[in-house]
């Protein structure tokens, strides 16, 4: 029989249901500063009630600031555990919270002593500069999402780090050290003039926060030392070494490494440090390279020098001050992007960093331990290095490929009206903008840290190449009038773009300095990868180059290589020509989002489906259906990032929601869900009990069972328990739930 709903209303017990949360839920992403980067959790609850008045619970104590906020205490984590399960069933508790151990550090914000301007003294301008907007790297932002590259380890190749020095101690890792030219761990400088490293290494990762001196890019990076020395006749077999230690192989503990040093002489084969360089970048480690100071001599292409001209290297020019690339600084279609540093060379502006202390260093600050002058390329590379440490702490999968990408979408343009005869900007067909001169721009460390929370990666890795081209032509001699040669390529995936283009040049001539020769793309983009430099009258070319500025565009159709004689009196010949376009594609970030779901009143979680929506205030950016796998499970991915709100609704249950940070993968979430809600609008109220009432003693024998009325209700929707029948057990658990509102 069918009870009537004056009956119902009689029966019905106004109770509501308690939301179960995860145990920790960060509202931001934070990072804490300790060897667990994970929170632990106490045997403390904090518990909200629904109402104003206190929980009246045992044990509980109210919070200060409102007494429907309360506070408990446990005796051991099972004790814990169980009464959280109680409060969740608790018809006055809205929230139950499992308080974590590790305390929530705000943002980093650098109190070090000579960070900023003090008298006379530029302070840190490259990290915030103070006096010409703009022309910094940007990384205040990054820092104030507490990305400071806690557990990377950096290690610059170098002549030597002062482990013991005040600002460099905290992040200097002995382990993982070594002295290539003494053979043993200590890394510390030897020669009175070895003060580079050290300085180096305060660009890099001087400790931050800590009251005194400086902070380096990422300030809570590990630092470990790696010596050799330049004027050591195996000055090449220790970079060789250096260069594959701890980076290759089994042993991959140092996952970026900087190289501030070069020749001044173009065309000499350095290939293994190059092949060294490749070798440890294929085992995942970043290899930065500071561009050179030579401009103006033989040697100021980058591209002419091999361990620079190989695309596993990154490579960091210099912009000065004002704006414009320092009048030193090398350029080239092989580099990546620049930095702040002296605009000139022996300049009074350079970067404030560590120095060797006590009298030997660079000196020229009152305090002897820092230099307010350190300058070059040289101070360039360890910007990009320490911007590559934020980036790799939340991407640990970060490698070479991945960060090219990254740059080039986030590095900023500057000096825009560049018409100079070394670079000038291109912007390829992908819109990224190109210059020799700059790369793609101004590192730009926050918006790397944002890029890199929004793809996880790379994939579709392929390269197409042409093989070696037999030419045999000769080069019109001194008329300036282009030979080409055009080729195909054809990617192997649709959706790959271009990355780095290698092209090696074969040539016969007297006076290589003469030649030039430019690449174009199939969309038309047009990149000078080798300049003429009338003074350089070595012979012969048979070289290999790389040029970064085709990134992101479509790879597929006709290339072309166009070769120019530019000075008069010696005539070569075109011989050979192999060019590799390597390709592929970013992965967007996906962050997994798990936890279960209580279907209350109900037996039978596993096969049931759930409807989520990812909430951005009032605003749906993801929805979807979940099928719930043993004890409730459910899992899915997303590649929105940042703080939302997850609301889960079953298909009689009211709808809950938690407050959720996607920035990493989320794990632990715990739904209690109401039952009752015949009609599916959100509320337990007489349209429920009217539906019920109507399909009252019906069971799955039933023909209309399945069928949804003209209002998308089945009989089967009334059946709350699942146990075939709509009975007087749907009756209580409806009458349990009434009045109860979804979130």
């Amino acid at each position: 029989m069918k009870l009537s709903v004056t009956a119902l209303f009689l029966a019905c017990g106004i109770a509501g249901v308690a939301q179960e949360l995860p145990a920790h839920v960060n509202a931001r992403r934070t990072k804490v500063v300790s060897s667990t980067p994970e929170p632990g959790l106490t045997n403390f609850l904090i518990v909200r009630s629904r109402t104003a008045l206190p929980l009246g619970i045992s044990g509980s104590r109210p919070l200060k600031s409102l007494p429907n906020w309360a506070v408990l205490s446990l005796a051991s984590a099972d004790a814990r555990e169980s009464m959280r399960r109680t409060l969740a069933k608790n018809a006055n508790v809205a929230d139950v919270f499992v308080v974590p151990t590790a305390p929530i550090r705000t943002e980093f914000v650098p109190d070090d002593s000579y960070f900023g301007p003090t008298s006379g003294f530029r302070g840190q301008w490259h990290l915030k500069n103070e006096f010409e907007t703009g022309r910094d790297i940007n990384v205040l932002a990054a820092w104030a999402e507490e990305v400071t590259g806690l557990g990377v380890t950096v290690a610059p190749i170098d002549d030597g780090l002062q482990s013991g020095h005040e600002d460099l101690f905290p992040n200097y890792v002995s382990a993982n050290s070594y002295d290539f030219a003494s053979g043993d761990t200590n890394p510390g400088p030897v020669n009175t003039n070895e003060n580079h490293g050290t300085s180096v290494a305060g660009i890099i990762a001087a400790r931050g926060g800590n009251s005194l001196g400086v902070t380096g890019v990422a300030p809570f990076a590990s630092l470990s030392g790696i010596r050799v020395s330049f004027t050591a006749a195996n000055v090449i077999t220790q970079l060789t070494d250096a260069t594959l230690f701890k980076s290759s192989g089994g042993d991959t503990a140092l996952k970026i490494k900087n190289h501030s040093y070069g020749t001044a002489i173009p065309f000499v084969d350095y290939s293994v440090l190059a092949t060294a360089i490749e070798t440890s970048s294929a085992a995942g480690t970043l290899h930065i390279r500071s561009a050179g100071n030579y401009r103006g001599t033989s040697g100021e292409d980058a591209n002419k020098s091999s361990d620079r001209a190989t695309p596993s290297a990154l490579v960091v020019g210099a912009m000065g001050n004002g704006g414009v690339f320092a009048d030193y600084s090398n350029f080239g279609a092989n580099l990546i992007c620049t930095a702040p540093t002296s605009p000139t060379a022996g300049s009074s502006i350079g970067l404030q960093t560590t120095d060797r202390s006590g009298s030997l260093g660079y000196n020229g600050f009152p305090n002897t331990s820092y230099t307010p002058t350190f300058g070059g390329t040289s101070a360039a590379a360890p910007q990009l290095a320490g911007a590559l440490a934020l980036v790799k702490e939340i991407r640990p999968g970060l490698n070479e490929r991945f960060a090219k990408y990254l740059l080039s979408m986030t590095c900023v343009q500057v000096d825009p009206t560049d018409a100079s005869t070394t670079g000038g900007w291109v912007t390829n067909s992908a819109g990224r903008k190109f210059n020799p001169n700059y790369g793609f721009g101004l590192i730009n460390a926050s918006a790397l840290v944002d890029a890199a929370q929004t793809y996880s990666g790379t994939a579709l890795h392929d390269t197409a190449s042409t093989g070696t081209i037999s030419i045999g032509t000769a080069i019109p001699d001194g008329t300036g009038a282009a030979i080409f040669r055009a080729f195909n390529i054809a990617s192997t995936h649709p959706s790959q773009v271009t990355e780095d283009v290698v092209i090696t040049l074969n040539a016969t001539h007297p006076w290589r300095g003469d030649v030039e020769a430019t690449v174009t793309s199939p969309a038309g983009t047009t990149i000078k990868f080798l300049n003429d430099f009338g003074g350089d009258s070595g012979d012969n070319l048979n070289w290999k180059f790389t040029v970064n500025g085709f990134w992101g565009e479509d790879p597929d159709g006709q290339w072309r290589v166009t070769v120019k004689d530019l000075n008069s009196g010696d005539a070569g010949t075109w011989n050979s020509l192999s060019v590799d376009v390597r390709m592929g594609s970013l992965v967007e970030a996906s962050s997994t989002i798990s936890g279960t779901v209580d279907l209350l009143n109900f037996t039978n979680e596993p096969g049931q489906i759930v409807a989520y929506e990812l909430l951005n205030g009032a605003t749906v950016v993801q929805s979807g259906n979940m099928t719930l796998g043993a004890g409730g499970s459910f899992a899915f991915g997303t590649s929105n990032f940042g703080a939302y709100d997850l609301r889960i609704k079953g298909r009689t249950w009211l709808a809950k929601k938690t407050a959720i940070n996607t920035s990493s993968s989320v794990s632990g979430l715990s739904y209690s869900l109401t039952n009752g809600d015949v009609s599916g609008d959100n509320i337990v109220d007489i349209a429920d009990y009217v539906y019920l009432s109507a399909n009252f003693s019906l069971d799955s024998s039933a023909s209309n069972w399945l069928t949804p009325d003209g209002n998308g209700i089945r009989p089967k929707d009334s059946d709350l328990n699942d146990d075939g029948i709509v009975d007087i057990a749907d009756y209580v658990i409806l009458s349990s739930s009434f009045s109860a509102v979804g979130d």
